[in-house]
């Protein structure tokens, strides 16, 4: 198994993964000596995901042999591009020498509530950037193709010069895109800086795959791949996870605990709140999912000394 796993990293092959049943090799007829195991997969490397993203890889019911066999439709149906737009704070922002001081100035302007004042600076940030992008207008390829015409002349001093000014323009791209694919990726033991692009996309593509629901079991135990519908199953879904049911009183299992906890640790844990609403942010991972509001952990760790003192009272208040 080393060597096959060998064989797949060197051929950069990955996992489709798959729908229908987990498992496609079966044995037993029994309840004692029946077994399941997935021993059937398929793989393919980077230039055939980005040449099918919306594949499907289904296992197929089987009855005259033990393996079932596998469909891979390269065409599913269920396209990842049609999704909705929504706000999302980007890493590579933060390259931008003004993006601070747009922050500074969105949230000052707006004196309203909390969540009113977030929502106020994500649109002014939306706006910035595309501001930003529009008056660039400066790709990779620009630099790149500049960089070629300047290498094949004679150099002088003005073209040297523009040359180191061509490659750090360049580098500050690169590093634009090595945060954006980073971001998506949400990788832990790969740290900004490797310049390992293929890693990222091939992540961010498969994340992208395993991301996209195409059903979800209803509480009658029928798959249902409609949107709408399946908005409303997950929303049942967390309401009743997070909702009390038979609450009951606990006063009289709790008169016979002894108790340990001593009035100096009492009055500790009754102490309001004050930096450990920053701790807490702090020891969050600031590429890891944002909430829906499109604002990660990054964006609090990066601009606390603006808007922390108006996030740790509004958590104080919850709490």
């Amino acid at each position: 198994m080393d060597a096959f796993r060998s064989v797949l990293e060197d051929c950069d092959l990955d996992d489709l993964g798959y729908t229908g049943p987990w498992f496609t090799w079966e044995k037993g007829r029994t309840h004692v000596n029946n077994i399941h195991e997935r021993l059937d997969r398929g793989v393919a490397n980077t230039e055939w995901w980005d040449l099918f993203p919306e594949f499907q890889l289904k296992h197929l019911s089987h009855s005259f042999s033990d393996h079932c066999p596998l469909l891979l439709n390269t065409k599913s149906g269920h396209s990842m591009n049609k999704k909705t737009w929504h706000f999302r704070f980007e890493a590579s922002w933060l390259l931008e020498e003004s993006c601070e001081e747009e922050v500074n100035n969105l949230w000052l302007t707006f004196r309203g509530g909390f969540l009113e004042r977030l929502h106020f600076t994500c649109n002014g940030l939306d706006a910035w950037f595309k501001k930003i992008r529009k008056e660039k207008r400066i790709t990779k390829k620009d630099l790149t193709e500049k960089l070629e015409r300047l290498n094949n002349l004679i150099p002088t001093d003005d073209i040297l010069g523009d040359i180191l000014d061509t490659k750090v323009a360049l580098n500050f791209e690169l590093d634009r895109d090595e945060l954006y694919w980073e971001q998506r990726v949400r990788s832990n033991w790969l740290q900004h800086g490797d310049k390992n692009s293929a890693y990222f996309h091939r992540f961010a593509s498969q994340r992208r795959q395993k991301n996209c629901i195409k059903g979800l079991q209803d509480s009658e135990g029928e798959i249902v791949s409609n949107e709408e519908e399946m908005h409303s199953i997950a929303r049942e879904y967390f309401s009743s996870l997070f909702s009390s049911i038979n609450s009951i009183q606990f006063d009289q299992i709790l008169e016979k605990v002894n108790g340990c906890i001593t009035e100096d640790t009492n009055q500790f844990l009754l102490s309001n709140w004050t930096e450990e609403v920053f701790s807490s942010v702090k020891s969050m991972n600031p590429l890891k999912a944002a909430r829906e509001d499109g604002l990660g952990a990054l964006f609090y760790q990066r601009f606390w000394h603006i808007l922390g003192k108006e996030v740790a009272q509004f958590c104080i208040a919850i709490l």
